[in-house]
């Protein structure tokens, strides 16, 4: 019956007799197509409801976007749409409605991204089975593609479409998400149907969540488009909380487990041999980079087209230094108010700190870059169920260095380090701050970032004896973060002025505990010293032993204490003098509450 009506509509917009034939049988009615008429004329319309089923507005021609009517009866008048017509007239191009959200993918197209052999012998089943014979009206089961970003979920879309010999038809559902634009995923994911059909590819639907949402705003337009499409359907999932798909229709699911180290060594090996013709890339990188990058296959791929791209376009071969950068571009983190990129990255040589510290600092990185080796290849993570994550709490005085030798983590494993905004974070409302920090674990996650909880006791701080209905939701918030930090397989350092006031049962989940002391005379000579710019030309006349051993300040104090100095000598509009350096210490020495009898330089 559609097949019918689809046919009447056409040849009544492209052929004349057809639309004479069409007035004659619609008689003291305006020149028009009506559904009643192509029950007169094809016989397939005859039997009861027919007509009525093929121009209903949730059916596959109406709710398919392949033909309008002005009504709901089937006396109404009907017509095909535009996207119908232009694509009969050789228009290859997608609806603009996917513009920078969809994509058409030719049946032959390999991403060469690499697919754990039982994920590739699941779809091969799969493509066997939607090709199989079914009853006439029965559409083939969805196929849900469950795993993490960068899991390789859209290759697997294409393998089981290239199985299949045809195009497909991916929209990007996950990038509409904004809440101004809600509804737009589904008339997103509803236009991709059309150009589906017209195209003859398989839709994929990208970040389906879009459309699932919290469960209170059910699109329910978009699911009965869904459950009426008469082919397979590909959507791809996160899976975060169970896999659940309310389009009354069933599904296959295809999970794609997070990538284990000898399958990341694969992907980077199959990436680099795809791009690398040069072999400017030693045969041991891959190994190493599976090591260091937590990221699945799919996202391996992408950072190794985009960084031969850049090495085309340089006219260079693919080098060690592109990859890294793209790596990074591609780990990048979006936690909008919770957190800030911290842009300076600082390194070992510019610190001042006992090697006791400095050692442990460099433990935690070994310990990141070795996690693979120690977690993975000697069995501690399966023996002791360790987690991949590394945690280090770092404890001091203020200005002691706890951010900066985060910073110098961070700069040492070229990875992005986010500090938490913990104002943002802490809500009074029963369980916002969990879902707060649910969404920073996550992103943290998917991203292999480094999250920086400054001025940690706000959230970390010891479990109290509940007395009040608030000391009872204070204490759930301190489980649930002591959950993720054991579950968590990124980096995550928090820093405190106090160390007893953190959650002991918090304490023993993780793997460092620093302890930054305040620096002696010696350390704050050196301070001194590294602090102050070189450009001022004072390095030669200013006395760092002398400053240090009057003035017993942190580094951050010093840092003040120097700046100070030149705002005096900007403020007076000359150079910046010994005399300043003096003047800027003792204020900031003061200003931290201790008291000089006289500005004294002995």
């Amino acid at each position: 019956g559609a097949r019918a009506v689809l046919g009447a509509a056409v040849a009544y917009e492209l052929d004349a007799d057809a639309r004479e034939l069409c007035h004659a049988l619609a008689t003291r009615r305006r020149p028009a197509l009506y559904g009643d008429v192509i029950g007169e004329l094809d016989p397939a319309l005859a039997a009861p409801l027919a007509l009525y089923r093929a121009l209903h507005p949730g059916g596959a021609l109406r709710g398919g976007g392949l033909i309008s009517a002005d009504g709901d009866s089937v006396t109404a008048a009907i017509a095909p749409t535009r996207r119908l017509l232009d694509t009969l007239a050789g228009d290859g191009r997608l609806d603009p409605a996917l513009a920078g959200l969809g994509k058409l993918t030719p049946p032959d197209d390999d991403p060469g991204v690499w697919l754990a052999p039982g994920v590739t012998e699941r779809l091969a089943q799969l493509a066997e089975l939607v090709s199989r014979p079914r009853p006439p009206g029965e559409p083939p089961a969805m196929v849900v593609l469950a795993g993490p970003r960068g899991a390789g979920r859209r290759a697997a879309a294409q393998a089981l479409a290239r199985a299949l010999g045809r195009p497909l038809l991916t929209v990007a559902l996950d990038t509409v998400t904004d809440p101004q634009q809600q509804g737009r995923a589904g008339a997103v994911a509803r236009a991709a149907l059309t150009e589906a059909r017209l195209h003859g590819a398989v839709p994929y639907l990208q970040g389906v969540e879009a459309l699932v949402g919290d469960g209170r705003d059910v699109d329910r337009a978009t699911f009965a488009a869904v459950a009426a499409f008469p082919d397979v359907v590909l959507v791809g999932a996160t899976g975060k909380g169970g896999v659940s798909m309310p389009f009354a229709r069933p599904f296959h699911l295809v999970r794609l487990p997070r990538a284990d180290l000898d399958d990341r060594a694969r992907a980077w090996a199959q990436a680099l041999a795809r791009f690398d013709a040069a072999r400017a890339i030693p045969d041991g990188a891959a190994a190493e980079l599976a090591g260091r990058y937590v990221i699945g296959p799919g996202s391996v791929a992408e950072v190794v087209a985009e960084a031969a791209a850049f090495a085309r376009a340089a006219a260079a071969p693919l080098a060690r230094a592109d990859l890294e950068d793209a790596v990074g571009r591609r780990l990048s983190i979006h936690l909008g108010a919770y957190g800030t990129l911290v842009a300076r990255k600082a390194r070992f040589e510019e610190m001042v700190l006992p090697d006791d510290v400095v050692d442990a600092l460099r433990d935690m990185i070994a310990m990141v870059k070795q996690r693979a080796q120690i977690l993975e290849r000697w069995g501690y993570q399966r023996h002791l169920g360790i987690s991949r994550g590394v945690s280090a709490l770092f404890s001091g005085e203020p200005g002691t260095g706890k951010t900066m030798a985060a910073s110098v983590i961070a700069s040492d494993l070229g990875v992005e380090l986010m500090r938490i905004d913990l104002s943002q974070v802490v809500s009074k409302w029963v369980g916002e701050t969990e879902k707060n920090l649910a969404r920073i674990f996550d992103e943290a996650q998917d991203a292999s970032a480094m999250l920086l909880f400054d001025e940690a006791d706000a959230l970390f701080a010891k479990r109290t004896e509940v007395k009040t209905a608030q000391d009872r939701y204070a204490n759930l918030e301190v489980n649930y973060i002591l959950q993720r930090m054991e579950t968590f397989d990124g980096i995550s350092v928090l820093t405190t002025n106090f160390e007893g006031s953190i959650d002991p049962a918090l304490q023993r989940r993780l793997n460092f505990r620093v302890r930054f002391p305040e620096p002696e005379v010696e350390e704050r000579e050196l301070l001194w010293q590294r602090l102050l710019p070189p450009d001022t030309g004072l390095h030669a006349v200013a006395p760092f032993r002398k400053l240090a051993e009057r003035f017993q300040m942190t580094g951050g104090y010093i840092k003040n204490a120097i700046v100070r100095a030149a705002v005096i000598a900007a403020r007076q509009g000359r150079a910046m003098t010994v005399d300043d350096l003096w003047t800027g210490a003792h204020h900031e020495y003061a200003e931290m509450g201790k008291v000089l009898s006289s500005l004294t330089r002995t």
